[in-house]
């Protein structure tokens, strides 16, 4: 059987195979325990899911819980979004709000000077 850690705890292994559905919860307690320490010691956790997808070849994807629908908005449109994404403090915290960015969520999301760039960069 195949696990996928990416999906919900219902429907990420077929069969709810039960050893798997308890590395699935082993590997999800682990991340939430290195994120509580983070929090703990630094003040707060920046969590990376990086990772290559078999759907698109050489290509990285970062996921930001968006829609497809939603990352094919216009900038514009996509600053006036009611929609919680995983990127909320980087452009929507107490730090410094959207308007206080230039481009918000759009351009941390893509073009020349987004975090896939930047990170594709290095």
């Amino acid at each position: 059987s195949k696990l996928d850690c990416n999906h919900p705890r219902n429907g990420c292994c077929e069969n709810d195979n039960k050893a798997l559905l308890q590395e699935w919860d082993a590997y999800h307690n682990w991340v939430s325990e290195a994120c509580r320490r983070c929090v703990e010691n630094f003040g707060f956790a920046m969590l990376f899911d990086v990772h290559g997808q078999s759907h698109r070849r050489l290509v990285t994807e970062l996921g930001y819980l968006m829609s497809t629908e939603d990352l094919l908005l216009f900038d514009h449109v996509l600053e006036h979004s009611t929609q919680v994404t995983s990127v909320e403090a980087l452009v929507r915290g107490e730090v410094k709000p959207a308007a206080g960015r230039p481009g918000g969520l759009g351009a941390l999301l893509r073009g020349k000077s987004s975090l896939g760039a930047f990170l594709e960069a290095r």
